[in-house]
């Protein structure tokens, strides 16, 4: 795994899922997505 964040340069690394990262929320640590999304209100969809 070392060698695989030294080759990307990312700083985490998670063996079960590549998109998931540890993310702090208030005094605990867990591992989730950062997700954004964007809404469209002329026709009321989510992009």
């Amino acid at each position: 795994m070392l060698a695989e964040l030294d080759r990307t340069g990312a700083d985490q690394i998670s063996p079960t899922d590549p998109d998931a990262r540890a993310m702090a929320h208030m005094i605990k640590v867990g591992v989730g997505y950062n997700i954004q999304l964007a809404v469209d209100v002329k026709h009321k969809l989510i992009a």
